[in-house]
């Protein structure tokens, strides 16, 4: 029977998902992967700071609507990705996240890169966050991962595998090699909620559309721009959905902070139908004051 190791398990859940680029940089603590990954499909980026790994997976998802893959080294290497994958999880963003770790028969000896709980790092910041503690589970955990961070409301994943679960083999028979990651069908509202909000449209006398990443990544722009066109409704996107209305198009009504000018000094509409966007502050609410601090702090942005 056939050993192989936790590297192995691990390109091969990437390659059977699709997965064909991962940003990384080097660390003894991924060997194995990259050894296995040698003169396969797919395609390793490497940086020379775990925080440009973090935040060019994070980007790379936003750009593709795929799942942004970071590998980084133990310890440092974590750290220094913290503030991409609370980027990625305040904004919604699919990225899985992939660390080394000290042996687990060190983990009360202080050491290399090791002595503090990674897993409890990342925890907050994540829709889950978790340890492999068994080589031949290194297959099903990753596949569990990638299904948490596509489907529900997106966001970031964290796997720590440490060196000893990575490079030690299995029976290739015990590991589990998940086919199907996703859903067949999402999820989709009741029959009855739908009607009711096409009757609300249908007797508006100003609708509007207000698109957010949620229709990017479910790729649902061909439909909500066919929707849009038939009924006649301008689309109001934010910054995660740019593009999914072409801006030359007639029914493109710009960004959130256009439909905010008309909330607070225009005439606005009387019925908003709201898409893959969560209520926040850049969505605009007709009684609310205006902000004179909104552009002055670092890093705000008035479309998330």
């Amino acid at each position: 029977m056939a050993r192989i190791d936790g590297g192995e398990m691990l390109v091969r859940v990437l390659e059977a998902q699709g997965i064909r680029e991962v940003f990384t940089l080097h660390g003894g603590h991924l060997d194995a992967i990259y050894q296995a990954a040698r003169g396969r499909g797919i395609r390793w980026i490497d940086t020379r700071h775990e925080q440009a790994a973090g935040h060019a997976a994070d980007g790379w998802a936003r750009t593709t609507g795929r799942v942004g893959v970071a590998m980084v080294t133990a310890g440092p290497g974590v750290t220094d990705v913290v503030t991409a994958v609370a980027n990625a999880y305040l904004d919604c963003i699919p990225t899985l996240f992939i660390a080394g770790a000290a042996p687990l028969r060190d983990a009360e000896t202080l050491p290399l890169q090791g002595g503090f709980d990674q897993v409890a790092l990342l925890r907050p910041i994540t829709k889950w966050a978790h340890r492999v503690t068994h080589t031949h589970r290194i297959p099903d955990l990753v596949a569990q991962a990638l299904r948490t961070a596509t489907t529900g409301r997106p966001g970031p994943v964290f796997l720590e595998i440490p060196i000893d679960v990575l490079f030690g083999r299995a029976d290739e028979a015990k590991a589990v090699f998940p086919q199907h990651v996703c859903p067949e069908a999402a999820p989709t509202p009741a029959p009855e909620a739908v009607i009711r909000a096409l009757d609300w449209l249908a007797a508006a006398e100003r609708p509007a559309i207000m698109a957010g990443g949620g229709v990017w990544f479910s790729g649902g722009g061909p439909a909500l721009l066919a929707f849009a066109e038939r009924a006649g409704v301008p689309v109001f996107a934010n910054g995660k959905a740019h593009g999914v209305v072409p801006a030359d198009h007639r029914l493109c009504g710009g960004g959130f902070g256009t439909l905010a000018v008309l909330l607070q000094g225009g005439t606005p509409p009387d019925v908003v139908l709201l898409l893959g966007a969560r209520p926040g502050r850049g969505i605009p609410r007709p009684d609310a004051p205006p902000d004179p601090g909104r552009h002055r702090g670092r890093g705000d942005r008035a479309e998330p």
